[in-house]
């Protein structure tokens, strides 16, 4: 029944949000119903021709450039959010998707932005367009290859990742961007490690909601899996030694002074010190390579311990301390290889 009115749906969508004199209650309305419909409308190649994607987006991006001032919070939000749905889903009948970015990336290096004082509907809206867009390799690729928009997406991330605002869900839209694309910033990423790292610690110890403290531990997991991998293919540079040392001084420092084997930040540093002891880098270095053998030992000492205190458990009180052994084994695996590789030591399971 829906299909079948789904041309006039959009017909009466279109004319309410382009009505100035349309009650902010009936474009609400009308922008929630774009939001359903557009994602459908490309598996249904009948109103693939009812539904002129190219029009409609160069009708709507009209509206917001003429008619901004006299747009509500909303109006704007929503209007950044269906750029996002239709870069999505209709990328190839976009009209003109660099000026799409374009605004977006505007609204994103705005003064506001810089401030913190841009609405927080807008900036979740644009940052969410973003990941959408970013979804699509097509337009995917014309971010990557316009530095402007990677400083503008990148800048507008960074002040995001200090939300002054009660409500967070700019801030974890914020994260979400970082965490499907890190890549695309690594050349801006990289030389900033230290910022960036310092900058997630702050917000392990700052946030204990736990939606956020979820996707926190997601985009620190990204960061060490993607700056291990760079200092991994560029193990000869000064550059990859000096972040390689940072990490792993950060770790011994960071294990050494954990008294629970329980704490989520636990389990962060075992996950991020895994991706570093794989990088090829240790194998140059004597001092490095006897470190590893000897955090081979340890790390199999409390695994045998934990693994010890775990069978003295019932199955439903296993909790975090069953994920951290998991935690556990999937170092001692890639610790195992390197020190084998490396000559080091003789293995042996059997704890002296």
């Amino acid at each position: 029944m829906v299909l079948r009115h789904t041309a006039h749906i959009l017909d009466v969508c279109m004319k309410g949000i382009l009505s100035l004199s349309a009650s902010s209650h009936c474009k609400s309305k009308c922008y929630a119903c774009l939001e359903k419909i557009i994602p459908f409308l490309p598996f249904h190649p009948t109103l693939q021709i009812i539904f002129n994607a190219e029009s409609f987006t160069n009708d709507i991006f009209k509206h917001l450039a003429n008619a901004r001032s006299k747009l509500s919070t909303t109006d704007v939000a929503s209007i950044y959010a269906l750029f996002g749905l239709l870069g999505k889903h209709f990328s190839n009948n976009l009209c003109a998707p660099d000026k799409i970015i374009r605004a977006i990336c505007d609204e994103l290096n705005s003064k506001e932005v810089k401030t913190g004082s841009i609405s927080v509907k807008i900036l979740e809206s644009c940052l969410t367009a973003l990941s959408n867009l970013l979804s699509n390799t097509e337009l995917k690729t014309i971010i990557s290859h316009g530095a402007t928009y990677q400083n503008n997406i990148y800048t507008a991330i960074k002040c995001t990742l200090s939300p002054k605002q009660r409500v967070h869900t700019a801030f974890r839209a914020c994260l979400h961007l970082f965490t499907n694309h890190t890549s695309l910033f690594s050349n801006l990423l990289i030389p900033e490690h230290q910022w960036w790292h310092t900058k997630f610690i702050e917000l392990l110890s700052s946030f204990q909601g736990e939606e956020d403290r979820k996707i926190i531990v997601l985009a620190v997991d990204k960061f060490y899996v993607h700056v291990a991998k760079h200092v991994n293919e560029n193990n000869q540079s000064s550059q990859s030694v000096a972040i390689y040392k940072y990490f792993m001084d950060y770790f011994d420092r960071e294990l050494a002074s954990q008294g629970s084997d329980s704490d989520t930040q636990t389990n962060i540093t075992i996950k991020g010190l895994s991706q570093f002891v794989e990088c090829n880098i240790v194998t140059s270095n004597e001092m490095s390579r006897s470190h590893l053998a000897t955090m081979f030992y340890s790390f199999l000492q409390r695994t045998l311990f934990l693994s010890l205190e775990l069978s003295k458990l019932e199955p439903n009180c296993l909790g975090s301390n069953a994920r951290l052994v998991s935690c556990y084994l999937v170092l001692l695996s890639k610790l195992i290889l390197q020190v084998t590789n490396c000559n080091q030591v003789s293995v042996s399971f059997c704890p002296s």
